[in-house]
């Protein structure tokens, strides 16, 4: 494998899921409900960890839950990660993983972002009560003209009500987001899945959330350190270098697009050599993929996995 590197140090990134990416028994036998994240996640979100983390159901997708959970798992195994020697040099996240690329930035305390993930669920959680909408995948073929396919679904849609893009994860692979008999009507005519949320996340709808949660952002950046580590932005995809202005660009997702697949370009121009997707991974693992495939078949960009003990073992040998 060629050794990318800056300076003397191999370029590692590490990656973090958002919501979607949870499931019963996320985080292992890395991660229990005893876990000092976990249970702080617990007590903010007002639910029972043991139940949902070890069997799950309805109420573990729940925003208000998932939120600072998942926040909560991500950490630990991250400091875990850390523990056993594992460096990095470059964070990214997707959509809420950006709150644990935060904190893995050097920037706030892994508790501070599970305060701020609880706090980021339940304005989250309101909006959705009051400005009640949905989400829907789309997946255009790759190598057609899928922007004038999008636009055409865009304005059929808004025809009907607020549509917006609220992610495009990879070449083709998108996600709309807004009032659910506008995005119903672009499922007629155009396709796509619904997805499993609890509302419009990433659109218009949450524009009544935004002072809030802004507030919340820069209460936590008014005490957190200088940032030692860079963060590839959701916003536009560009590295947000320790010294740049971070709380614009996260805020600004609440609304906006979340540009994975321009993240995910970003860590190929970097010559990112190792990427560690920490915690719950499968989707992210399937986007790296469907991004940065040539890259991967080719061994410039090797993926690790970690969410047991098992695959922290092999990624901790692989990058020693």
């Amino acid at each position: 494998m060629p050794d990318r590197r800056r300076g003397s140090v191999a370029v590692i990134a590490v990656l973090f899921a958002g919501h979607g990416a949870e499931h019963p028994g996320m985080g292992g036998d890395l991660v229990g409900p005893a876990s000092p994240l976990v249970e702080l996640a617990a007590a903010l979100g007002g639910f029972d960890a043991s139940k949902l983390l070890r069997r799950g159901g309805p109420g573990l997708h729940h925003t208000q839950v998932v939120q600072p959970l998942l926040t909560a798992v991500n950490l630990t195994i991250l400091a875990t990660l850390a523990e056993r020697g594992v460096a990095w040099q470059l964070c990214l996240g997707h959509s809420l993983g950006e709150l644990a690329a935060w904190s893995a930035s050097g920037a706030i305390t892994a508790s501070e972002a599970v305060t701020l993930a609880a706090r980021r669920g339940a304005i989250l959680a309101e909006l959705a009560r009051a400005r009640p909408g949905g989400m829907l995948a789309l997946r255009l073929e790759v190598g057609a003209d899928d922007s004038a396919v999008l636009d055409a679904a865009l304005a059929l849609g808004r025809a009907h009500g607020v549509v917006d893009v609220a992610v495009h994860n990879a070449p083709g692979q998108w996600v709309l987001s807004g009032e659910r008999a506008a995005l119903g009507v672009i499922a007629g005519r155009v396709g796509g899945t619904f997805v499993a949320t609890d509302g419009a996340w990433h659109s218009r709808l949450m524009a009544d959330g935004v002072d809030a949660f802004r507030a919340a952002v820069e209460a936590a950046a008014a005490t957190a350190r200088p940032r030692t580590i860079g963060i590839v932005a959701n916003q536009d995809g560009r590295l947000c270098r320790p010294n740049d202005d971070f709380v614009a660009p996260f805020v600004a997702q609440m609304t906006g697009t979340v540009r994975w697949s321009a993240c995910l370009r970003t860590l190929a121009e970097l010559e990112v050599g190792d990427v560690v997707l920490v915690g719950p991974s499968k989707t992210l693992a399937g986007l790296l993929r469907a991004n940065l495939g040539a890259q991967i078949d080719a061994g410039q960009l090797r993926i690790h996995r970690v969410e047991s003990r098992r695959e922290l073992d092999a990624a901790v040998e692989a990058l020693a």
